[in-house]
């Protein structure tokens, strides 16, 4: 019991430390909410690409996991000239 009762202390006194928070907890609510918009950047450079081709250049891949990928990178980006 004496540990049920320890534990239930240390429990209690971790829930009431430290500051309430005073705000609306309506606005805080739509704060935790996750944003309903994705933001994207264009980038010039695939960053899996560019690592898959540095990769393939000191070794052999085992399984060509990333072969589709790469072929669909290529397809996509005809000004680069030197492609694997």
């Amino acid at each position: 019991m004496k540990d049920k009762d320890k534990l239930e202390k240390i429990v209690t006194e971790t829930l009431l430390e430290g500051e309430f928070n005073k705000g609306d907890p309506d606005d805080e609510a739509v704060g935790r909410l996750p944003s309903k918009y994705e933001i994207r950047q264009t980038v010039q450079l695939d960053p899996i690409v560019e690592e898959t081709k540095r990769f393939r250049t000191m070794g052999k891949e085992v399984d060509d996991r990333y072969d589709e990928y790469m072929k669909r990178a290529n397809r996509e980006d005809p000004e680069d000239g030197d492609k694997n």
